[in-house]
């Protein structure tokens, strides 16, 4: 079974890590400090506020040890909003699924550079919840970007749209 978990903000985290070698996490005061934390933010567009992007973590259980080796392994995605409902990554490319959301459309481009390039370009697009690019040998990396028709909550900007980014993948690494 695979469990996908949202990061805590970083001040969260590293608050409920504190105490010695194997105590578990304190969450009620990490829960604490990061709402104290949030009262010092001035929440708005074209402001620098919490909660905007998460990083999801495909771990098969919530301990940090599966979390942190997931994360080391690349097995995340960054969002800030769409659902990645599965990705994988071979030697033959990469393929993902997206669980959308009704009346929302959605681009999946891959971007990457290409050897002799100097500049990143969308190197396959496609419309709709999948996706595959199948690599053909000639890419320095890789990476799939998700775009959605659906406005954030909390944008950074008017008109800022939910997306999702997965890790870049050097193919021939």
């Amino acid at each position: 079974t695979t469990v996908t978990a949202v990061a805590m903000p970083m001040t969260a985290t590293m608050a409920g890590a504190s105490g010695s070698k194997g105590q578990r996490p304190r969450r009620k005061a990490a829960e604490s400090l990061a709402a104290r934390e949030l009262c010092f933010f001035t929440f708005g567009v074209g402001r620098a506020n919490p909660g905007r992007g998460w990083n999801m973590v495909r771990a098969s259980t919530l301990t940090t040890d599966a979390l942190y080796s997931s994360m080391i392994a690349g097995d995340f995605y960054l969002s800030t909003g769409v659902d990645v409902a599965d990705f994988t990554v071979s030697k033959r490319g990469i393929r993902l699924r997206i669980n959308g959301e009704t009346d929302i459309s959605y681009r999946i481009e891959f971007i990457g550079m290409m050897a002799g390039d100097r500049k990143v370009s969308i190197l396959k697009s496609v419309d709709g919840i999948r996706g595959q690019y199948r690599f053909d040998g000639d890419e320095l990396f890789v990476r799939a970007r998700i775009i959605s028709s659906k406005e954030q909550d909390n944008p950074y900007q008017e008109g800022d749209v939910e997306m999702a980014w997965l890790q870049p993948v050097r193919p021939n690494q």
